[in-house]
């Protein structure tokens, strides 16, 4: 589990310079947008594959979808149309379920607010981008004078709040959606020969 820190030294690195700080947690972190970017497109082609036939058109409606939620409802939606296997269908569920539960290993990665500190040599921080808000907006409040852009840059990451997170948090992750990446295949491996049978 990631530990709460403070960070107070003004030698803060954040956003790309504290992933080039860390280049062996940042390979990890990329395999983890990567893996997800992977099963999400798995994902979409068992969509696209129920719609046989109206391949360009099941792509565009798919990936409208910004939000796992109607993403689940379209699939499930044609595949209760489509699959006679309500075994299949069943797990299809289920698994789209899981995906939905799985997203926040990627959205940390992805939408966190990175930092680097020579405070903790062996770790990367997620900031709290709450805190870090109101640290920022409070500087500016205090301003009396035009502010410039490096006044605004200057000592606003110390004494910061942060999670710090080893490499082994990383490893747990990309384990965790390699299985799911596995049970993608599996399920799309099950699906085909029906929508095969289907088309024929």
């Amino acid at each position: 589990m990631p530990r709460q820190v403070v960070v107070k030294s003004e030698n803060f690195l954040v956003g790309p310079e504290a992933l080039s700080a860390r280049p062996g947690t940042a390979k990890l972190m990329l395999e983890i947008i990567a893996t997800w970017t992977l099963i999400d497109h798995y994902v979409g082609m068992m969509f696209c594959c129920l719609l046989n036939g109206e391949e360009t058109a099941a792509f565009d409606i798919f990936h409208s979808f910004f939000d796992l939620g109607p993403r689940k409802r379209a699939f499930l939606i044609v595949a209760n149309k489509k699959l006679p296997d309500k075994r299949l269908i069943a797990d299809l569920t289920k698994f789209l379920e899981s995906l939905r539960s799985k997203s926040g290993l990627r959205n940390k990665v992805a939408h966190g607010l990175w930092g680097a500190s020579d405070e903790f040599p062996h770790e990367i921080l997620l900031l709290d981008g709450q805190s870090f808000n109101a640290r920022f907006m409070l500087k500016i409040k205090k301003a009396q004078t035009d502010i410039t852009l490096e006044e605004l840059h200057k000592d606003k990451y110390s004494h910061m709040n942060a999670e710090a997170f080893k490499d082994q948090e990383f490893f747990r992750d990309i384990e965790s959606l390699a299985e799911l990446s596995h049970v993608t295949l599996r399920l799309a491996a099950r699906m085909i020969p029906h929508v095969a049978r289907r088309t024929s």
